[in-house]
């Protein structure tokens, strides 16, 4: 909707005696809907990892969304939208696609990783 109405006033701006403020109208309106689209690009690509999960299996392997616990810390390899508390737990979701995500990939329960000079043991996974 809101790229909907960027495109529709950046079609009926029309020129203005000042002349500049009806280019730089439209090129700041192009802007705005470079960003939106931007980030339809990402909320859809997010959407594709999440409907790729298969919830109903359970691995000891790490996987997309699998539910990580460490000595230090919790994971859930999913999306990267930062830090959500569970039932008075916290957990880190993060994409396999960061740092930390390519080194928890395919690890198993008992494994161990290093990130920032800190060891983590994967204590469980499912």
């Amino acid at each position: 909707q809101k790229l909907r109405s960027i495109q529709e006033s950046r079609n009926n701006e029309t020129k203005s005696s000042v002349g500049d403020k009806y280019e730089t109208g439209r090129a700041m309106m192009q802007i705005e809907e470079g960003n939106i689209n931007i980030q339809k690009l990402k909320i859809l690509a997010d959407k594709n990892v999440l409907d790729s999960i298969d919830y109903n299996t359970i691995s000891t392997t790490v996987k997309n969304g699998s539910v990580i616990h460490t000595n230090k810390l919790n994971f859930y390899l999913s999306i990267a939208i930062g830090k959500i508390d569970v039932n008075g737990k916290s957990y880190y979701c993060i994409s396999k696609e960061s740092p930390i995500g390519q080194r928890l990939f395919r690890k198993q329960e008992g494994d161990t990783i290093h990130f920032n000079d800190i060891e983590y043991e994967l204590t469980e996974v499912f």
